[in-house]
């Protein structure tokens, strides 16, 4: 490599090749103080001057040399440019490599004309090292990608909520900053009700949009989403800072209100709602973000359990939660390999003293819990994704033990009745597949088997079910809504279903012998479902003055302990026998005078009996 030109001495003459060169030697001794390499390149591409930082870079100490030797081959063209520019619009930059001693150096340089300037005779080109900027750069652009990309996976893309990591990562801070500072965090555990019949009713597609226009409409609510989460396919999570116990409860309640919504699909309408629990971190503790979420989830479960729309949290409540968690737990083993036993329970005509059908009745037992109630089962198995594999079970099992049944009053075979869920599962099994498929297993005749549904299922029954329905009454199986008056049913929507049975809920039996007016409520129900000609069956009826009361009535079927309690299939028959006794005592104490169980005065002031 040939040397670089330095400066001359103070009074020095100028070389042979009549090259200009910096003067006077104070300019040359200030620009070796400098960090930038500076270098002038002459008309004939030779580099008459280097500073002292460009000198030790290119390490040479005397001569000339041409600018190609110092520039990468293939940034030559660009340095050309780039000196063209210079020349002609006086200022110009480029990023060049150079061929340095050391090696190849990242350099960004800026070219200035100084063709026409005494003593320099060149474009002035002052470069510095770039080589560790453009690392550092490349580098902070690779975090910046890892951030996005992290920020991608925590973020739920379908709702753009911060994902379960994310939110519990940020309340945790939020937690410890309020323990700091003597504060309170509210954290509120938001799931969607029936999400997942709907989602199967309508389709993932619909489903996301679902999820996705509910997520807007409660940041809409509550415009804060750093502090939203999606921790699951239908759970949010929402916390916070300095709210107490009132305040959280009343924002649980605009959010209940914001969530709601109907949605019509295939002929069927599906009312969306939210079920909401909440807890508060006091000021001080020292908790963790997950067993806060926990609470708030346990007492969401609990509103589901009890009705209540927007809960709080109870300590009370944790060993609730753990009873159902080991209900479900049991439930999923036992199911695994066979059906839960069952009892039945009879529905009796009390004009003839017969049995109209017996109804089965799940029943489970664990080890440590023992007898566990029907509905909590039936909410255990509908929570796991269950509910529809223990029907199948238990339809199967109910068939086969009734099948040579008989009843020992009148010696007809017995009718059976069984709760169903009306709702399709993950797997596209439609109700009338379950159905005949347990009839054709089992031999059990179609005309003997009723089908429950509950009065919710009804309301929100699209098209597949309304088909399954028709197509199991032309069967000849007898359609039952079952709760009937829990829910929102018109007759014009039990019309639609053509149900053959309406059993009308134990709610308004009770207290009926101390209350006209539910009495007459009750009355008034009865001959508004009797006008659709569909058979009536009242449940709950317990004591003999319930009995009394509903007789005169047009509901000839009856339901409830008063006439036999659940029972073993093996324990059927001799209460059948007693239930017929009974019957026969009631209607012979209806013919012998008796003073009436309760009197009161009607509303048009007739005395009723």
């Amino acid at each position: 490599m040939s040397s670089v030109t330095t400066a001359p001495a103070a009074g020095s003459h100028q070389p042979s090749t009549g090259r200009p060169l910096l003067t006077p030697p104070a300019v040359a001794h200030l620009l070796d103080s400098v960090d930038d390499a500076i270098v002038v390149i002459a008309a004939d591409m030779r580099i008459t001057y280097a500073n002292l930082r460009a000198r030790r870079m290119c390490g040479v100490v005397d001569g000339a040399m041409d600018v190609a030797r110092l520039v990468h081959p293939d940034d030559t063209t660009a340095a050309l440019a780039a000196l063209d520019r210079a020349r002609v619009d006086g200022r110009a930059q480029a990023r060049l490599r150079l061929t340095l001693p050391t090696g190849l150096m990242h350099a960004e340089v800026s070219f200035t004309d100084h063709v026409t300037t005494d003593g320099v005779g060149g474009v002035v080109a002052s470069f510095r090292d770039v080589g560790r900027e453009d690392e550092l750069h490349r580098i902070l652009e690779g975090e910046r990608a890892k951030n996005r990309r992290i920020q991608t996976a925590l973020t739920d893309p379908l709702t753009s909520m911060s994902g379960r990591p994310l939110v519990l990562a940020r309340l945790q801070q939020a937690i410890d900053l309020a323990a700091l500072r003597g504060e309170t965090v509210a954290v509120l555990f938001l799931d969607l009700d029936g999400f997942r019949h709907i989602n199967h009713a309508l389709g993932h597609v619909a489903g996301d949009e679902i999820i996705a226009a509910t997520a807007t409409k409660l940041l809409r609510s509550h415009p804060h989403p750093d502090h939203w989460g999606r921790i699951g396919g239908d759970e949010f999570v929402l916390f916070v800072p300095a709210i107490d116990w009132d305040e959280a409860h009343r924002l649980g309640e605009r959010l209940a209100v914001a969530g709601r919504r109907t949605i019509e699909f295939a002929g069927g309408t599906y009312l969306s709602t939210l079920s909401i629990g909440f807890t508060v971190v006091q000021p001080h503790c020292d908790v963790q973000a997950h067993d806060v979420v926990r609470e708030a989830d346990i007492a969401m479960h609990t509103g589901k359990r009890t009705g209540g729309r927007v809960i709080g949290f109870h300590p009370s409540m944790v060993h609730v939660a753990a009873r159902a968690a080991e209900i479900e737990s049991q439930l999923r083993s036992r199911l695994s390999t066979s059906a839960p036993d069952f009892h039945l329970q009879p529905i009796v005509n009390v004009e003839t003293g017969s049995t109209y059908a017996v109804e089965a009745l799940v029943r489970f037992r664990t080890p440590s819990l023992g007898l566990v109630p029907a509905d909590q089962v039936v909410e255990a198995a509908e929570r796991a994704g269950l509910i529809h594999r223990l029907d199948r079970r238990m339809l199967h099992a109910a068939c086969a033990t009734v099948k040579q049944m008989t009843d020992p009053v009148d010696g007809m075979p017995l009718s059976l009745s069984v709760n169903v869920t009306a709702s399709t599962p993950p797997s596209g099994e439609r109700l009338i597949d379950r159905v005949v498929d347990a009839l054709e297993s089992t031999g059990f005749e179609a005309h003997r088997l009723i089908i429950e549904i509950t009065e919710s299922s009804a309301i929100e029954a699209d098209a597949t079910l309304l088909a399954d329905l028709a197509m199991l009454r032309r069967l000849g199986v007898r359609i039952a809504i079952d709760d009937f008056g829990t829910g929102h049913s018109s007759l014009g929507q039990l019309e639609r279903l053509e149900v053959d049975i309406v059993k009308i809920d134990r709610s308004f039996v009770r207290d009926i012998a101390r209350s006209p007016r539910r009495m007459r409520y009750l009355q008034s129900i009865i001959q508004l479902i009797d006008a659709l000609d569909v058979e009536i069956v009242v449940e709950g009826i317990e004591t003999d003055e319930e009995y009394e009361l509903l007789a005169p009535e047009r509901a000839r079927l009856h339901q409830g302990y008063l006439y036999s309690k659940p029972v073993a299939p093996a324990d059927l028959r001799p209460g059948l026998r007693s239930a017929g006794a009974l019957l026969e005592r009631l209607r012979c104490d209806e013919r012998r005078p008796f003073q009436p169980a309760l009197d009161w005065t009607g509303p048009e002031g007739i005395e009723r009996r």
